[in-house]
């Protein structure tokens, strides 16, 4: 199997906290070897599309790193199609995750 055909992401999981910070954390497949330094950047949209432009970076980019936070509180009763993705940019390719 060529490198382009192996998808980095094996998982991606969105911990809500009742009030406060959501930390959203990621792991990758074990067979996934692109050339790193794999930087990873935690984005939040409201529209529950994947290809839409409405994406908003949350916080910092991380680099080497498997968790990001939002600390911004965003109340699900009222914001049902709020969604994170995570984008992972290595020195060969841009990868988005979309749980």
């Amino acid at each position: 199997m060529t490198q382009q055909r192996i998808f980095p992401f094996r998982r991606v999981s969105v911990d809500h906290m009742v009030r406060g910070v959501t930390r959203v954390w990621w792991q990758l497949e074990p067979v996934f070897n692109d050339v790193g330094p794999y930087t990873f950047q935690l984005q939040y949209g409201r529209t529950g599309l994947r290809d839409t432009p409405d994406w908003k970076n949350i916080g910092s980019p991380v680099i080497d790193a498997y968790t990001a936070t939002d600390s911004d509180w965003h109340e699900g009763g009222y914001d049902l199609l709020g969604h994170y993705r995570v984008v992972l940019k290595t020195a060969n390719n841009t990868y988005s995750f979309y749980p």
